[in-house]
């Protein structure tokens, strides 16, 4: 019994912040997208976070990732209402 209330102080701590993010966090969060970079043969070269600067899907990432790449996926999580999916696009 002891040893499970010790423990609870750390779930505490570790968990709430996943559920009580500002209203802010969760806004930026959907502006974020992952890329990853493939060179000829397929295998993986770079990988980045980047962002969406206009509504018409404009985006900003740095470049040192695309150097050499001849294949690109951008990864993005979308929410619509209640339900999430991810989107991947990939670009030769």
């Amino acid at each position: 019994m002891r040893r499970v209330l010790g423990l609870l102080p750390f779930y505490l701590f570790a968990f709430l912040p996943l559920y009580a993010q500002p209203s802010w966090v969760k806004k930026a969060a959907k502006s974020v997208f992952t890329v990853k970079t493939f060179d000829a043969n397929g295998s993986l070269i770079g990988s980045s976070n980047g962002f969406f600067v206009g509504s018409n899907g404009e985006a900003m990432s740095s470049f040192s990732p695309f150097k050499g790449a001849s294949r690109r996926e951008a990864t993005h999580r979308l929410t619509i209402g209640t339900d999430e999916e991810t989107v991947a696009a990939t670009y030769q």
